[in-house]
Parts: C-alpha cells; structure tokens; sequence
C-alpha cells in the first residue's frame, strides 16, 4: 500500500536539499564568471 502523498517531514527534506543544490550551483556559476 504506497501513501498518495509522502509526509510533510520527508516534503520538507527534500525542498530543503533541493534548496542547497540550488544555492551550490548558483554559487558555482558565479565563482565560473568572475574568472
């Protein structure tokens, strides 16, 4: 039996990752520009 939804706890998990992974290659492409 697979829940419809996965628990917010496991939800706000992934957003936070999704969060940082996001920030890394954001500051990754700026460090690329300034060389």
């Amino acid at each position: 039996m697979i829940p419809s939804n996965p628990s917010p706890g496991a939800d706000l998990a992934v957003s936070k990752n999704f969060f940082s992974l996001s920030w890394f290659c954001g500051l990754l492409l700026l460090e690329s520009k300034q060389k």
